[in-house]
């Protein structure tokens, strides 16, 4: 998991894993440094916002 920081928030890129166990691969940004190790729980759309 790299989290960089840019303007005070964190840029991540994570694989995540459906109901299924398909693997996707995620981006998303947070406001804060998110622990390492930690399971993060992602609601995920293809729609762009």
């Amino acid at each position: 998991m790299d989290g960089k920081v840019t303007r005070k928030e964190y840029e991540y890129t994570l694989s995540g894993f459906d109901k299924e166990g398909k693997e996707k691969e995620l981006e998303f940004i947070a406001q804060k440094n998110l622990r390492k190790e930690a399971f993060l729980r992602v609601y995920y759309s293809d729609k762009k916002v």
